[in-house]
């Protein structure tokens, strides 16, 4: 029997069995839609995790000043007093102070939160940050604590949705800043990991700081200190030279907190690797149910279809003929089942992008790989109603029949 005859055959009973072939699809379909899911949600994590490398600096470190009495009494000017004695040392590349107050940023009838950043022109360099339009801040800026602001990429579209904000001016409570230079916006936003998120991360209105202090009614110190390591030094490396000075100037570990986004990275590769072990579970299960329901399936059909197996094999099949016949029908429900499925996961990952924000990536590789599980668990499953219909004894199955 040629492959051809064999696959006529199998398109013909499988048509014939219109709605058994479907329920026994459904198992298959579930299982290659979550491995889909799985792979695409895997896949896209993977791709954040990338994109959003650059801008959490992983050659940088955050020093954070602890909360001691009150909201405007921040570790007494324990960073000030860091940010000294870490200044000119080798290991540190660039160091920039952050004061940061959270507001409403105003233009016209158009507003929307933000958060004013007095800091340095060395700002965007430790922030891994790109100036898109115009200028960094200016160390003349702080010296003449002129009233500009460098406008984060998502707060600038917000504002000023159809034109360019260069040049433009936005009003914070009282006070009116001209915007001298737009960052970049990011590729993607839509997954950071633990401890690294802030939700206005991305509305942020970069102002010297003289010029902050000179105009905010502002009474405390530093909110944060950010570093970058020199070449060779590394993050951690960085982090272990601040935690000598912390102690050099005797600060107790609970005034300031230091912060390796490098090793919250990890750690959220970590977690990305249990969500994975957890869908690949489930993916697995769903396919384990589907196999068995095909396996269930086609020993039924071996019973009903005993009388026709053993005319077979009375004109001349060989057992390995009706192996064939029966290993490619549960192919082809496999193959069918994994093709719906691949379908439905593609527009699973296409919903979880546009209603949750998630970045999803159906890649080439996961779609052979949802086939390729399919077609391997249809052929795993039907191997033994196969081998149970090529050892039915001619005479007995015809008597049977």
């Amino acid at each position: 029997m040629t492959w051809r005859h064999s696959l006529h055959e199998s398109l013909t009973e499988l048509s014939r069995q219109g709605l058994r072939s479907v329920l026994t699809l459904l198992g298959l379909v579930v299982g290659v839609a979550a491995v889909v899911g799985m792979s695409s949600l895997t896949e896209g994590a993977r791709l954040e995790t990338l994109l959003h490398a650059e801008s959490w600096g992983l050659r940088s470190v955050r020093v954070r000043a602890r909360s001691t009495s009150g909201p405007d009494a921040r570790a007494d000017g324990a960073l000030e007093a860091l940010a000294r004695r870490l200044h000119g040392r080798d290991e540190v590349d660039e160091l920039a102070p952050r004061l940061c107050v959270d507001a409403t940023a105003r233009v016209g009838s158009s507003s929307s939160p933000a958060r004013v950043v007095g800091t340095r022109g060395t700002h965007v360099d430790v922030m891994g940050q790109v100036v898109a339009e115009g200028r960094a801040l200016h160390p003349d800026d702080a010296r003449r604590h002129r009233p500009v602001t460098v406008v984060s990429g998502e707060l600038a579209a917000r504002l000023w949705p159809q034109r360019s904000a260069l040049g433009e001016s936005v009003r914070v409570g009282d006070l009116r800043f001209e915007v001298v230079g737009v960052l970049a916006r990011p590729t993607s936003t839509a997954w950071t990991p633990p401890g690294l998120d802030d939700a206005l991360a991305g509305s942020e209105l970069l102002v010297p700081l003289t010029t902050l202090r000179e105009r905010w009614p502002l009474r405390r110190p530093w909110d944060e200190l950010r570093l970058t390591a020199a070449d060779g030094v590394g993050a951690r490396g960085l982090a272990s030279v601040i935690e000598d000075e912390r102690r050099g100037l005797g600060l107790p570990a609970a005034r300031v907190e230091v912060v390796v986004p490098e090793e919250r990275l990890t750690q959220a590769r970590e977690g990305q690797r249990v969500f994975h072990s957890v869908l690949f579970g489930i993916a697995s299960l769903s396919l384990l149910v589907g196999g068995i329901g095909i396996m269930n399936v086609m020993l039924m059909t071996v019973v009903q279809r005993a009388g026709e197996i053993g005319l077979r094999r009375a004109v001349g099949a060989r057992r390995r003929d009706v192996v064939q016949q029966f290993l490619l029908e549960s192919a082809l429900l496999a193959t069918t089942g994994g093709a719906l499925g691949l379908l439905l996961g593609v527009g699973l990952a296409a919903v979880l992008s546009a209603r949750a924000g998630w970045l999803t990536v159906v890649s080439p590789a996961t779609a052979a790989l949802a086939l390729g599980s399919a077609v391997t668990t249809g052929l795993l499953f039907g191997a033994w109603p196969a081998a149970r219909a090529a050892a039915l004894d001619p005479v007995e199955a015809l008597r049977r029949e």
